[in-house]
C-alpha cells in the first residue's frame, strides 16, 4: 500500500482543518481594525476557496466576510493586481455559493472595478482570466452590468490579444466562458471583444489535450452561445469546436 492518504484520512484532515477554521473565524471580527490590505485580500480569499472547497457558511463565516469587505473600500489604494484580481474572484466565488449581493459587497465590488482600469497594463494572464470571469460570475448571479464593469471589461480586452501565448487550457476555458457570459448578458460585441475572441479562438486547439470535463462543456456552451449572440462561424470557431479534446483533471488557485 502506498503512502498517499485513504479518502478516509483525506476526510478526517479536512474536517480538523474546518475546525481550525472555525477557532480562528470569531478573531477576524475581533482583529478588523488591524489587518493590511494583503491580509484583508488573503482572508477573502481564502474564505471564498474554502467554501468552495466544502466548508458550510456558517453565521461565523458570513459575519466574518461581512466584517470585512468595508474595508475594500476604505483600503482600496493600497491594493496591488494580484490583490485586486484576488478580491474580485473571491466575492465572485462567494456569491456564487451562496452570499447575498449585499450593499456591502456591492461597495467594495464598484471599489474594485476602477482600480482594474488604473491598472490594466499590470496584471498578468492568469489574473485577466480570473478578472473577466470573475465579473462575468457576478453578473450571472445578479450583479447589474454597470458603467464600471464595462468600463473594466473595456480595459481588460486588448491584454487577452497581448498574453493570449501565457494563458492555460484553464484560463482560456474560462475567458472564452467569461466573454460568452457577458454578452449573453448585454455587453456589446465592440471591435476589443470580436479580436480578443478571435486572438483566443486558435489556443482550444493548442492545449486541446488538456482541458477536463467541465472546461470542454464550458467551451461548447460559450462558442455556441457566442455564435447565438452573432459570432461569424469563422474557420478559427470551426477549428475549435472540430477537434477533440480529452479530460485531464487538476486545479488551480487564483493568482
Amino acid at each position: 500500500m502506498g503512502d498517499g492518504e485513504t479518502g478516509g484520512q483525506r476526510a478526517g484532515t479536512n474536517t480538523r482543518a474546518h475546525e481550525a477554521v472555525a477557532v480562528l473565524l470569531p478573531h477576524v471580527n475581533a482583529q478588523k481594525d488591524q489587518f493590511i490590505p494583503q491580509h484583508i485580500a488573503n482572508l477573502l480569499w481564502a474564505m471564498a476557496k474554502l467554501v468552495d472547497n466544502g466548508l458550510e457558511r456558517t453565521a461565523e463565516l458570513k459575519e466574518a466576510v461581512v466584517v470585512l469587505l468595508p474595508h475594500v473600500n476604505v483600503q482600496k489604494d493600497q491594493f496591488i493586481p494580484q490583490a485586486i484580481a484576488n478580491l474580485l474572484w473571491a466575492m465572485a466565488k462567494l456569491v456564487d455559493n451562496g452570499q447575498e449581493h449585499t450593499p456591502g459587497l456591492n461597495e467594495a465590488v464598484a471599489a474594485l472595478l476602477p482600480l482594474v482600469n488604473a491598472q490594466e497594463d499590470q496584471f498578468n494572464a492568469q489574473g485577466i482570466a480570473n478578472l473577466l470571469w470573475a465579473m462575468a460570475k457576478l453578473v450571472d448571479n445578479g450583479q447589474k452590468l454597470t458603467p464600471g464593469l464595462k468600463e473594466a471589461v473595456a480595459a481588460l480586452l486588448p491584454h487577452v490579444n497581448a498574453q493570449k501565448h501565457q494563458l492555460n487550457a484553464q484560463g482560456i476555458a474560462n475567458l472564452l466562458w467569461a466573454m460568452a457570459k457577458l454578452v449573453d448578458s448585454g455587453q456589446k460585441r465592440t471591435p476589443e471583444f470580436k479580436e480578443a475572441v478571435a486572438a483566443l479562438l486558435p489556443r482550444v486547439n493548442a492545449p486541446k489535450n488538456q482541458f477536463n470535463a467541465q472546461e470542454i462543456a464550458n467551451l461548447m456552451w460559450a462558442m455556441a452561445k457566442l455564435m447565438d449572440n452573432g459570432l461569424e462561424r469563422t474557420p478559427e470557431l470551426n477549428q475549435g469546436r472540430g477537434r477533440p479534446v480529452a479530460p485531464h483533471e487538476r486545479t488551480e488557485k487564483p493568482t
